[in-house]
């Protein structure tokens, strides 16, 4: 499959999936709608960590040294996904905006909804000293962007790298080969799509924080049309150990991660605003930024800043065949509980 391929159809699970499941046009309550959306905001945060680690997994725990004899080194690309926890995606797709959890399909009530990522990375050895360097990055280029959907806007950028030090060649069959790495990765994105929600109707309170709202009592704002957005962007210190084994054209490894992430991470409606329908004034804009949300004229959205450490397991297999070598790899979040996959190709030397 080309890699074009391989992305759109990534994108298309996280999007065209949810497609359908929205049914009510209804809130009963603006803070119901912000009890959603931050829950799902602060879900959505605690797999941005490990999806911000596809790109250099790579089965090698240790690649070797670039001043030899073939020169150590590598590039390729690596696509993978992360899922976001179902019950996060159930509390915005059926418990906030009413849609039907029979029409989500089973595959994202198993393993959550599929967050995805992808990265050109390489890797050269060290000189000296036994360690070698990792470098990656990814982006969504405008040419594959347009193919997602005419309702859909897609933007990604992810960079990142590592250095990782051996501590330990193999010995015979059973001793791998062991190294303790560290990297910085940055991941940012958003998700825009049109066509899946119906108009909303938001019952808005009668007091804001102990006063008298800025609206008539039994007021509710109205979205026409809205569309539904999400973005992400966190920045993450990573630490890794990883040992590998080498046999014949097949090296497996295993490994395990803590990563310590700081993410801002908000989702919402794009759509003109109107207080019983009328324009909705600066003056009522204002009160519903103080009920905690991000809001103007044409969107009203809730975001949530998270930061704190994740711990992940990860593992998985290479095949070698010459210069080309394919690794297939799967993480599990051991707080999320949510795992992660990724497949790569690379030329290596």
């Amino acid at each position: 499959m080309k890699r074009k391929s391989i992305l759109v159809l990534m994108v298309l699970l996280l999007l065209g999936q949810t497609v359908g499941v929205f049914a009510q046009t209804t809130v009963d309550l603006i803070a119901d709608f912000k009890d959603g959306f931050q829950t799902f905001s602060d879900d959505v945060a605690s797999v941005l960590p490990m999806n911000s680690t596809i790109g250099l997994n790579w089965s090698d725990a240790y690649i070797g040294q670039l001043i030899a004899i073939p020169p150590s080194l590598g590039v390729g690309l690596t696509v993978g996904v992360t899922g976001i926890p179902y019950d996060s995606v159930k509390k915005i797709l059926v418990d906030t905006l009413g849609g039907s959890e029979s029409e989500i399909p089973q595959v994202i009530r198993d393993y959550g909804l599929p967050l995805p990522a992808m990265a050109v990375d390489a890797r050269l050895g060290g000189f000296i000293l036994p360690f070698d360097i990792g470098f990656k990055i990814g982006f969504l280029p405008k040419t594959l962007a347009d193919q997602v959907g005419d309702n859909v806007k897609v933007d990604f950028l992810l960079v990142g790298g590592d250095i990782r030090y051996l501590l330990m060649k193999q010995r015979f069959v059973v001793i791998p080969e062991v190294s303790v790495g560290v990297g910085y990765n940055y991941l940012k994105g958003s998700v825009e799509f049109g066509g899946v929600l119906p108009p909303l109707t938001i019952s808005l309170p009668n007091t804001v924080n102990g006063v008298t709202a800025p609206w008539p009592a039994n007021s509710n704002l109205s979205l026409s049309s809205p569309d539904f957005y999400i973005e992400w962007e966190t920045k993450v210190i990573d630490l890794k150990a990883q040992a590998s084994w080498s046999l014949l054209i097949l090296q497996p490894s295993i490994g395990i991660g803590a990563s310590y992430g700081s993410s801002h991470v908000g989702g919402g409606a794009k759509s003109t605003l109107q207080l019983n329908g009328s324009p909705i004034s600066t003056t009522a804009l204002q009160a519903l930024r103080t009920l905690g949300f991000d809001v103007d004229n044409a969107s009203i959205a809730v975001f949530s800043d998270v930061t704190g450490w994740s711990f992940r397991l990860f593992g998985g297999v290479s095949v070698n065949i010459l210069v080309l070598r394919i690794d297939a790899g799967i993480q599990y979040n051991l707080i999320g509980k949510n795992l992660g996959a990724s497949i790569g190709a690379r030329l290596q030397l």
